[in-house]
């Protein structure tokens, strides 16, 4: 498999690049090692990454033999999602037929619970997510919701595009690291909290394991929900 890496239209093939071109939010903030922004970056640059993502894929059943990525991309939720930003997906990968959108984490939160939330882009997400299901979402994390709306919209928005790509599978990864790591500001419990929510997550939309969801909002689309976690030391092992 074949990983290309570039930030508008210039490759990027070491981790200076990768912050000069496409740095986190927070910037040098946020850039350290042990956390999930440069982690992201070494881990999609080491010669382990293609292996990786070709497991992935082909748990699947899926095959790609060329990516073409891109760090820090910002989708647009569309008319009728309400007012507010787009989502940020952490590392994008394109191939011919299936789009990957990666959320890289090492400790962090998945932003607020969903009751802490109050925005009017809140209803649509949930239509989106379960149609005219009656689903109590309460407990469930914002980020997942837009984590995975925002794959979808991406790949809607790459399908509109020319060229001979057309995306019929996504896959809303998260990259959980692990080993040697930072757990910056995180308690004993926190990586405990994300496993249980994204479990919670995938139970509400029941979703199988490696088997593809239609949801409401994108019935055109093959979809799958993964969380994948890699260990970090003098090599990665997953």
């Amino acid at each position: 498999m074949k990983i290309i890496i570039e930030k508008n239209e210039t490759k990027i093939t070491t981790i200076d690049e990768w912050f000069n071109l496409a740095p986190p939010m927070g910037r040098k903030k946020q850039w350290k090692m042990g956390r999930s922004a440069m982690e992201m970056a070494r881990f999609a640059l080491s010669d382990s990454f293609p292996i990786f993502i070709s497991n992935v894929l082909h748990g699947l059943g899926l095959e790609e033999s060329v990516f073409y990525c891109e760090p820090e991309v910002v989708t647009s939720f569309g008319n009728g999602f309400g007012k507010g930003g787009g989502r940020n997906h952490d590392f994008r990968m394109t191939g011919k037929e299936t789009l990957i959108c990666i959320e890289a984490k090492v400790s962090e939160p998945f932003d607020k619970q969903v009751k802490d939330v109050n925005n009017e882009r809140l209803n649509k997400l949930k239509s989106f997510l379960y149609g005219d299901r009656n689903v109590n979402v309460d407990n469930l994390y914002y980020q997942l919701f837009t984590g995975t709306v925002g794959s979808i919209k991406e790949a809607e928005r790459i399908n509109k595009q020319a060229g001979d790509i057309k995306i019929k599978n996504v896959v809303f990864l998260v990259l959980v690291f692990t080993g040697h790591v930072n757990l910056e500001g995180a308690s004993k419990n926190t990586l405990t909290d994300n496993d249980n929510a994204f479990s919670s997550f995938c139970e509400s939309l029941d979703v199988m394991d490696n088997e593809p969801l239609i949801l409401p909002g994108a019935p055109k689309y093959n979809y799958w929900i993964k969380k994948s976690k890699v260990e970090i030391g003098t090599d990665y092992k997953f």
